[in-house]
Protein backbone atom coordinates (compact mmCIF):
# COMPACT_ATOMS: atom_id res chain seq x y z
CA UNK A 1 0.00 0.00 0.00
CA UNK A 2 1.19 3.25 -0.77
CA UNK A 3 1.02 4.09 2.89
CA UNK A 4 3.18 1.80 4.10
CA UNK A 5 6.11 3.75 5.56
CA UNK A 6 9.17 0.64 5.18
CA UNK A 7 10.17 1.83 2.18
CA UNK A 8 10.46 5.12 3.82
CA UNK A 9 12.80 3.43 6.59
CA UNK A 10 14.61 1.54 4.14
CA UNK A 11 15.59 4.27 1.75
CA UNK A 12 17.48 5.84 5.27
CA UNK A 13 19.22 2.57 6.36
CA UNK A 14 21.40 2.48 3.32
CA UNK A 15 19.66 0.24 0.93
CA UNK A 16 18.98 1.51 -2.90
CA UNK A 17 15.39 1.34 -4.34
CA UNK A 18 16.02 -1.99 -6.57
CA UNK A 19 17.59 -3.79 -3.30
CA UNK A 20 13.72 -2.62 -1.13
CA UNK A 21 12.15 -3.51 -4.08
CA UNK A 22 13.78 -7.67 -3.88
CA UNK A 23 13.22 -7.39 -0.09
CA UNK A 24 9.28 -6.44 -0.11
CA UNK A 25 8.82 -8.45 -3.75
CA UNK A 26 7.81 -5.28 -5.86
CA UNK A 27 9.05 -3.22 -8.66
CA UNK A 28 11.94 -0.31 -7.84
CA UNK A 29 9.53 1.76 -10.06
CA UNK A 30 6.73 1.28 -7.25
CA UNK A 31 9.22 1.72 -4.35
CA UNK A 32 10.23 5.47 -6.40
CA UNK A 33 6.67 6.40 -6.73
CA UNK A 34 6.17 5.57 -2.48
CA UNK A 35 8.95 7.76 -1.76
CA UNK A 36 7.81 10.57 -3.96
CA UNK A 37 4.25 10.45 -1.93
CA UNK A 38 5.96 10.36 1.58
CA UNK A 39 8.24 13.27 0.41
CA UNK A 40 5.01 15.65 -0.95
CA UNK A 41 3.03 14.49 2.40
CA UNK A 42 5.70 15.89 4.99
CA UNK A 43 4.89 19.13 6.48
CA UNK A 44 5.75 22.03 4.92
CA UNK A 45 8.34 23.54 7.49
CA UNK A 46 8.04 27.02 8.65
CA UNK A 47 11.17 29.02 7.52
CA UNK A 48 13.95 28.95 9.90
CA UNK A 49 13.39 32.44 12.09
CA UNK A 50 15.67 31.75 15.24
CA UNK A 51 18.91 32.99 15.54
CA UNK A 52 21.90 30.55 15.04
CA UNK A 53 24.91 31.07 16.89
CA UNK A 54 27.32 29.88 14.03
CA UNK A 55 26.09 28.68 10.74
CA UNK A 56 28.29 26.12 8.42
CA UNK A 57 28.03 25.64 4.85
CA UNK A 58 29.43 23.01 2.76
CA UNK A 59 28.75 21.16 -0.74
CA UNK A 60 28.57 17.12 -1.28
CA UNK A 61 29.67 15.92 -4.60
CA UNK A 62 27.79 13.03 -6.37
CA UNK A 63 26.30 12.26 -10.03
CA UNK A 64 23.17 11.38 -11.83
CA UNK A 65 22.09 9.71 -15.01
CA UNK A 66 25.39 9.06 -16.87
CA UNK A 67 28.22 10.69 -14.64
CA UNK A 68 26.55 14.03 -14.71
CA UNK A 69 28.42 15.97 -12.03
CA UNK A 70 25.72 17.01 -9.04
CA UNK A 71 26.29 19.47 -5.97
CA UNK A 72 24.15 19.10 -3.18
CA UNK A 73 24.84 22.28 -0.47
CA UNK A 74 23.37 22.30 2.68
CA UNK A 75 23.71 24.69 5.53
CA UNK A 76 23.72 23.44 9.65
CA UNK A 77 23.75 25.35 12.90
CA UNK A 78 27.15 24.14 14.28
CA UNK A 79 25.74 24.05 18.01
CA UNK A 80 22.80 21.70 17.39
CA UNK A 81 23.46 20.53 13.96
CA UNK A 82 20.19 21.15 12.99
CA UNK A 83 20.05 21.34 8.69
CA UNK A 84 18.44 24.86 7.92
CA UNK A 85 18.23 24.14 4.09
CA UNK A 86 19.72 22.24 1.53
CA UNK A 87 19.97 22.44 -2.32
CA UNK A 88 20.75 20.00 -5.28
CA UNK A 89 22.35 21.71 -8.75
CA UNK A 90 25.27 22.21 -10.75
CA UNK A 91 28.29 23.23 -9.22
CA UNK A 92 27.82 26.95 -10.55
CA UNK A 93 27.53 30.23 -8.01
CA UNK A 94 23.69 30.23 -8.99
CA UNK A 95 23.44 26.67 -7.09
CA UNK A 96 24.68 27.81 -4.33
CA UNK A 97 23.20 31.65 -4.20
CA UNK A 98 19.85 29.30 -4.01
CA UNK A 99 20.85 28.29 -0.98
CA UNK A 100 21.96 31.67 0.30
CA UNK A 101 18.47 32.72 -0.16
CA UNK A 102 16.65 30.16 2.32
CA UNK A 103 19.49 31.38 5.03
CA UNK A 104 20.20 34.97 4.88
CA UNK A 105 17.71 36.29 6.93
CA UNK A 106 18.60 34.26 9.75
CA UNK A 107 20.62 36.34 12.88
CA UNK A 108 24.13 34.97 13.08
CA UNK A 109 27.21 35.91 14.36
CA UNK A 110 29.22 34.18 11.23
CA UNK A 111 29.19 31.62 8.38
CA UNK A 112 31.98 28.72 8.10
CA UNK A 113 33.00 27.40 4.79
CA UNK A 114 35.63 25.84 2.98
CA UNK A 115 38.26 27.33 0.66
CA UNK A 116 35.46 27.02 -2.26
CA UNK A 117 36.09 30.82 -3.34
CA UNK A 118 32.20 30.38 -4.76
CA UNK A 119 31.02 31.49 -1.60
CA UNK A 120 32.77 34.63 -1.30
CA UNK A 121 30.02 35.89 -4.18
CA UNK A 122 27.08 36.03 -1.71
CA UNK A 123 29.10 35.41 2.28
CA UNK A 124 29.46 39.18 3.72
CA UNK A 125 33.28 39.31 4.06
CA UNK A 126 32.79 40.34 7.81
CA UNK A 127 31.15 37.44 8.74
CA UNK A 128 32.75 34.68 6.34
CA UNK A 129 35.51 32.12 7.80
CA UNK A 130 36.93 30.10 5.58
CA UNK A 131 38.47 27.17 7.14
CA UNK A 132 38.01 23.12 7.77
CA UNK A 133 38.49 23.77 11.51
CA UNK A 134 35.06 25.89 10.82
CA UNK A 135 33.11 23.20 9.14
CA UNK A 136 33.13 20.57 11.60
CA UNK A 137 29.20 19.94 12.15
CA UNK A 138 28.61 20.04 8.26
CA UNK A 139 31.16 17.45 7.69
CA UNK A 140 29.63 15.40 9.92
CA UNK A 141 26.50 15.63 8.48
CA UNK A 142 27.87 15.08 4.88
CA UNK A 143 29.51 11.50 6.45
CA UNK A 144 25.77 10.35 7.67
CA UNK A 145 24.28 11.13 4.17
CA UNK A 146 26.97 9.49 2.70
CA UNK A 147 26.39 6.27 5.36
CA UNK A 148 22.45 6.30 4.96
CA UNK A 149 21.67 6.77 1.61
CA UNK A 150 22.88 4.06 -1.17
CA UNK A 151 22.91 6.85 -3.51
CA UNK A 152 25.68 9.06 -1.98
CA UNK A 153 27.84 5.81 -1.05
CA UNK A 154 31.81 5.96 -2.99
CA UNK A 155 32.72 2.94 -5.14
CA UNK A 156 28.68 1.60 -5.64
CA UNK A 157 26.30 0.51 -7.68
CA UNK A 158 23.45 2.74 -6.77
CA UNK A 159 23.11 6.09 -8.36
CA UNK A 160 20.49 8.72 -9.00
CA UNK A 161 19.16 8.58 -12.53
CA UNK A 162 17.42 11.61 -11.66
CA UNK A 163 17.72 15.40 -9.86
CA UNK A 164 14.52 14.54 -8.59
CA UNK A 165 14.96 11.47 -6.43
CA UNK A 166 18.04 12.70 -5.46
CA UNK A 167 16.17 15.35 -3.57
CA UNK A 168 13.33 13.21 -2.12
CA UNK A 169 16.02 10.66 -0.71
CA UNK A 170 17.85 13.87 1.01
CA UNK A 171 14.55 15.62 2.13
CA UNK A 172 13.56 12.47 3.30
CA UNK A 173 16.71 11.76 5.34
CA UNK A 174 17.12 15.54 6.47
CA UNK A 175 13.69 15.24 8.03
CA UNK A 176 14.62 12.43 9.73
CA UNK A 177 17.73 13.80 11.35
CA UNK A 178 16.34 17.45 12.37
CA UNK A 179 13.43 15.36 14.26
CA UNK A 180 15.75 12.67 16.34
CA UNK A 181 16.05 13.89 19.92
CA UNK A 182 19.30 14.33 20.14
CA UNK A 183 20.81 15.22 23.43
CA UNK A 184 23.55 17.35 24.43
CA UNK A 185 23.41 17.86 27.90
CA UNK A 186 27.28 18.92 28.00
CA UNK A 187 26.81 21.29 25.30
CA UNK A 188 23.94 23.01 27.44
CA UNK A 189 26.09 22.87 30.51
CA UNK A 190 29.07 24.26 29.52
CA UNK A 191 26.69 26.98 27.50
CA UNK A 192 25.42 28.35 30.78
CA UNK A 193 28.96 27.91 32.36
CA UNK A 194 30.52 30.35 29.98
CA UNK A 195 28.06 33.12 31.12
CA UNK A 196 30.38 33.30 34.57
CA UNK A 197 33.40 32.13 33.70
CA UNK A 198 34.26 33.86 30.39
CA UNK A 199 35.83 37.73 29.77
CA UNK A 200 33.47 39.66 28.52
CA UNK A 201 35.88 42.01 26.56
CA UNK A 202 37.17 38.63 24.42
CA UNK A 203 36.25 39.45 20.52
CA UNK A 204 34.39 36.53 18.09
CA UNK A 205 37.17 37.08 16.29
CA UNK A 206 39.92 36.14 18.66
CA UNK A 207 37.87 33.24 19.50
CA UNK A 208 37.81 31.87 16.17
CA UNK A 209 41.25 32.10 15.79
CA UNK A 210 42.15 30.19 19.34
CA UNK A 211 39.50 27.76 18.03
CA UNK A 212 41.97 27.57 15.00
CA UNK A 213 44.56 26.97 17.29
CA UNK A 214 43.28 24.68 19.62
CA UNK A 215 40.46 22.42 17.62
CA UNK A 216 37.88 23.11 20.36
CA UNK A 217 34.15 23.54 19.94
CA UNK A 218 32.14 26.67 19.17
CA UNK A 219 29.76 28.30 21.34
CA UNK A 220 27.59 31.18 21.70
CA UNK A 221 26.85 33.59 25.12
CA UNK A 222 26.21 37.00 25.58
CA UNK A 223 26.49 37.47 21.94
CA UNK A 224 30.15 36.28 21.10
CA UNK A 225 31.40 33.11 20.31
CA UNK A 226 33.35 30.64 22.62
CA UNK A 227 35.78 28.38 22.59
CA UNK A 228 35.09 24.86 24.51
CA UNK A 229 37.18 21.90 24.22
CA UNK A 230 35.43 18.53 25.64
CA UNK A 231 36.33 16.11 28.01
CA UNK A 232 38.18 18.62 29.49
CA UNK A 233 37.79 22.06 31.74
CA UNK A 234 36.83 25.31 30.29
CA UNK A 235 39.68 26.96 29.03
CA UNK A 236 40.53 29.83 31.40
CA UNK A 237 43.62 31.45 29.37
CA UNK A 238 41.70 32.27 26.10
CA UNK A 239 43.16 35.79 26.49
Amino acid sequence: QPSSNRPVKSISKGMGMRAIGRVLSIHHKTVSRWLVQAAQALPASSPQTEACSFIEIDELCTFIAKKIPMLALAAVDSIFGKVLGFVCGRRTIKTAKLLWQQIKHLPTMGYGTDMLKAYENFIPHAKHYASKTFTTQIESLNCRLRHYLARLHRKTLCYSKSKTMLEVSLKLLIHKLNNLKLQRPMMVQITNLLNLQMPSELSPQVALNRCAIDYGYKAAANGKIWVIRFGSKLMKNVT
